[in-house]
């Protein structure tokens, strides 16, 4: 071999040795320092929340906790029946809205007076209408476990609207027994449309020691690389564009090939939509609000819509 050749193969040589070197220690690392087994919300909730045999979890009644993050400090106070607002009664002669949802709805990042039901009902009040919106957001629930509190005690409220707020990943966690290594119930679809719960009574589950406030929940590892399952879950929340692309060539790895798998899986032809499939034909109006920016995702929803 000549010399210029030698001289190349070596460089060669080195640099993929410390390339492999650079990711193996960045695996490493990951392996290391990620979190393992528990969302980053999971170690949030877990400050005021506590185990419930039905829900999974729920926040606890007079609960206190301030959350300190990079970017926001907040105190979070969870009223006497367990809701992150102002004190409630059952009975009021106000009209009643009741939100429904994860930590969009509970804005645990933010003020009480922020959140979205604080903000609704200030809007939405007039001396001679008296409006009252019911903060029933809890961090980290799917539509099953929302559908689950509203039949236990939500509709005590006596609510006239059920505002449901509906994130992309109710539909994944909707088909999962377990939220990052957490035990949580399920409703199971019937071929007729029928509803079985199953997973109850909910085992209980240790709180993590050293609760890390966050707003964003980290996989747990399933084997692989932890380096590769780290890099794709980040791109997959901070530029879910580049994550789709990516991932094209397999479409069960994309976020909406996720939602159309399991939109498509449902049984067709009935009269409700997916949502009241999973329960949620309340005897008052109910409202839905999508929150996502999700690429695909008005083709998911589209589908949603023709299998009425």
């Amino acid at each position: 071999m000549c010399p210029k050749l030698s001289r190349a193969a070596a460089k060669l040589g080195l640099a993929a040795a410390s390339i492999g070197l650079t990711l193996l220690a960045l695996e490493g690392l990951v392996r290391l320092l990620a979190p393992q087994g528990r969302g980053k919300e999971e170690r949030t909730i877990a400050l005021y929340t506590e185990h419930d045999q039905l829900l999974g979890w729920r926040k606890r009644p007079g609960a206190r906790a301030t959350l300190h993050r990079r970017d926001y400090t907040v105190d979070v106070a969870i009223n006497s029946r367990g809701l992150r607002d102002v004190e409630r009664t059952y009975e009021s002669p106000a009209f009643r809205i009741l939100a429904l949802g994860d930590s969009f709805v509970e804005g645990y990042s933010v003020p009480l007076e922020a959140t979205v039901t604080r903000v609704l009902e200030v809007s939405l009040s007039r001396p001679d209408c008296p409006v009252e919106v019911l903060n029933g957001g809890s961090a980290a629930w799917s539509t099953d476990q929302e559908l689950l509190f509203y039949r236990s005690d939500g509709a005590r409220y006596g609510s006239k609207v059920v505002a449901l707020f509906f994130y992309f990943n109710d539909v994944l966690f909707n088909d999962c027994d377990r939220y990052f290594g957490n035990p949580k119930p399920r409703l199971v679809v019937g071929s007729n449309g029928s509803l079985t719960l199953t997973g109850v009574p909910v085992p209980s589950w240790p709180a993590p020691a050293g609760a890390d406030p966050s707003s964003e929940p980290e996989p747990e590892p399933q084997g692989g690389s932890a380096l590769l399952s780290f890099t794709a879950n980040r791109l997959r929340i901070g530029v879910p564009r580049v994550y789709n692309r990516l991932a094209a060539s397999s479409r069960d790895a994309t976020v909406a090939g996720l939602l159309l798998e399991r939109l498509g899986a449902l049984p067709q032809g009935t009269e409700t939509v997916e949502v009241r499939r999973l329960g949620l034909t309340y005897a008052v109006g109910t409202v839905v609000f999508t929150i996502s920016r999700e690429p695909g995702w008005p083709r998911a929803w589209n589908s949603w819509e023709r299998s009425r």
